[in-house]
């Protein structure tokens, strides 16, 4: 439940904070949130408690109207509890899916790697408690 509450705070401070400009410039009827997340490896414990607190909580948030009215699409990565990965996973977010924000990054070192990519000011959160924001 506390996975739930966290990820949903996450997710209407990330629309309140970049305001989703990318969403209004595409005009676009969805939302995309990428979520690398540690599914496999050693943080993959709590990559599932994640994963099923964020897809929740995109559940809850969508039944209920979504975001100004546009519906919200999560796209999930592995990172693999692994810097390389992380990295990869969270580039494909940005390149092939064009996601608006990205959240999850459940070890710090795949968000400190992740971090270089932040110009784009996506906003990245690490449950080990570290942040990267632009």
């Amino acid at each position: 439940m506390r996975t739930i509450k966290l990820l949903m705070t996450v997710v209407v401070a990330m629309m309140v904070v970049v305001g989703c400009n990318s969403c209004e410039k595409n005009n676009k009827a969805v939302i995309k949130i990428g979520a690398v997340i540690d599914i496999t490896g050693s943080l993959s414990y709590m990559g599932k408690w994640t994963q099923e607190g964020a897809l929740l909580a995109v559940e809850k948030i969508n039944k209920n109207g979504g975001v100004n009215g546009k519906k919200i699409k999560l796209i999930i990565e592995d990172g693999g509890t692994d810097a390389n990965k992380t990295l990869s996973a969270f580039q494909k977010l940005i390149n092939n899916d064009n996601i608006s924000i990205a959240i999850g990054f459940n070890s710090s070192s795949g968000l400190m790697a992740s971090a270089p990519m932040n110009k784009f000011r996506y906003i990245l959160d690490s449950e080990g408690g570290q942040n990267v924001c632009n």
